[in-house]
């Protein structure tokens, strides 16, 4: 069952992106549309803000807290939640348990696994996954351009796309409902575009109100 539902959430956060490049306008500013552009560039330039240098996350000595200074996100499990350490990350979303996640090339990477936490006993987890679209050619790919191109490889979506707050911060979200045997497994997918790199937090579960308290574990 463990295999399984790791199998099940890889499925859902490994996307591949070659067919979704960045969308550009074949309309040409006149002259001066592209004069005042160059204004607005010469006197914004200044003003922004240093993308950030990607990092992932950790878990606390208590592999209880996961605090992510790229992302702005802390996670606090409650203890009937065990954090996969990396080991099990790699062989698992990277089908290499051998891999060093703490020693990879993330510039290099496609898929990035953050972290990872279950609960043994009702199977609930919640997966966190960068994709590094700028590698992809689409760094600025918008949050519901990714949820298209995922939507396209799954079953089960469920509604539209909305917008939801976790750990503070705002994504972009899908849910869906498969059936597994006897039961329906529920999914909540969300996504945040940072810098090139695109966050996408998996919630799964037998039991909505799992998912729920997964969501509450954010900070």
């Amino acid at each position: 069952m463990k295999k399984l539902l790791y199998v099940l959430l890889a499925v859902l956060l490994v996307m591949s992106l070659a067919a979704c490049g960045p969308k550009q306008s074949n309309v040409q500013p006149d002259n001066a549309q592209q004069d005042n552009a160059q204004m607005d560039n010469t006197q914004t330039d200044d003003a922004q803000p240093a993308a950030k240098t990607f990092a992932r996350g950790s878990w606390d000595a208590s592999g209880k807290t996961f605090t992510s200074d790229y992302s702005g996100i802390t996670i606090k499990i409650s203890d009937d939640y065990t954090a996969l350490t990396d080991a099990e990350l790699a062989e698992n979303y990277l089908d290499d348990s051998a891999f060093d996640l703490a020693g990879a090339d993330y510039e290099k990477m496609t898929n990035i696994p953050d972290c990872a936490f279950i609960n043994y006993m009702t199977g609930s987890n919640t997966g966190l996954l960068y994709e590094n679209v700028t590698a992809e050619g689409a760094p600025d790919i918008s949050e519901d351009d990714y949820l298209d191109a995922a939507k396209g490889g799954l079953d089960g979506v469920i509604g539209g796309y909305y917008d939801v707050t976790i750990g503070g911060k705002q994504f972009r979200a899908m849910n869906r409902s498969v059936e597994q045997g006897d039961h329906l497994l529920y999914q909540t997918m969300a996504v945040r575009n940072i810098d090139g790199y695109m966050l996408i937090v998996a919630f799964t579960s037998f039991d909505k109100d799992s998912v729920d308290e997964m969501i509450s574990f954010f900070e």
